[in-house]
């Protein structure tokens, strides 16, 4: 009998071929320790670098990892959302390819998996710690951008685009059956529809490093508002027909 997965990593990946090796093995390193059946997933979005021959090579030697190539790049969110179906575990782990909130910042949830339906690592909460800080302008972008969510979504989430979630396979499945979203405000939609439902959900800090090479552009930061207010009454007028599943 084939023993069920528990942990299922996902990453998206846009032209990631010069950091992935090193996320990839950090992650098997760090879960192989632990006494847990686990996949990691990398979803790879149409890209022009060496990613694809790099993982079928790094396949060979890791036999928990996989890897599927998209046939166009339709967003961060729709990539995290197809490795979300293909994935089997009880829980799934969303993080990015650059490995600025490492692994092992998923020990901090173990303990509480049992409580709560849906994680978010958060940079900014009193015990999270900034390790490596980004440049100036990237950081003013972030605080604004924070500032509009969580004015608009949450009054007690402070930071749900981190990059770093996880959610149980209820909650999982509930997400992808309503989401509509495809880019970077995706993991901001499946908390607000988790919740919506009423999923239980913590925040929790987490240690990050700045890491360049973003993919995501000032100018994207500020477009994205008018989909954010979209967002907001969407889910204000319940355009989404989210049926609440649980009181508590």
């Amino acid at each position: 009998m084939v023993k069920k997965v528990f942990l299922s990593v996902i990453i998206p990946a846009l032209n990631e071929g010069r950091r992935l090796a090193s996320t990839i093995l950090d992650i098997d390193r760090h879960l192989s320790h632990k006494e847990i059946n686990f996949e990691i997933l990398v979803v790879l979005s149409p890209g022009d670098d060496h990613s694809p021959e790099l993982l079928s090579r790094l396949a060979v030697a890791i036999p928990s990892l996989r890897f599927v190539e998209l046939g166009k790049d339709k967003g961060r969110g729709f990539a995290i959302k197809e490795g979300l179906r293909m994935v089997t575990g009880s829980w799934r782990l969303v993080m990015d390819a650059d490995n600025a909130i490492p692994i092992v910042e998923y020990g901090k949830i173990e303990p509480y998996l049992d409580d709560f339906d849906v994680f978010v690592g958060s940079r900014i909460l009193k015990r999270s710690n900034i390790l490596t800080p980004a440049p100036r302008l990237r950081a003013l972008c972030g605080k604004i951008s924070r500032s509009v969510i969580n004015t608009l979504m949450f009054w007690d989430i402070k930071d749900s685009q981190s990059g770093f979630m996880c959610l149980s396979e209820s909650a999982t499945s509930s997400v992808l059956r309503y989401s509509k979203i495809d880019g970077w405000l995706f993991n901001t939609e499946a908390l607000a529809i988790a919740r919506k439902i009423g999923y239980k959900t913590r925040e929790f800090p987490v240690n990050w490093h700045y890491i360049g090479g973003s993919h995501l552009t000032p100018k994207e930061y500020f477009s994205s508002a008018g989909k954010l207010f979209r967002l907001w009454t969407d889910l204000l007028w319940n355009r989404y027909h989210i049926r609440r599943k649980f009181t508590a």
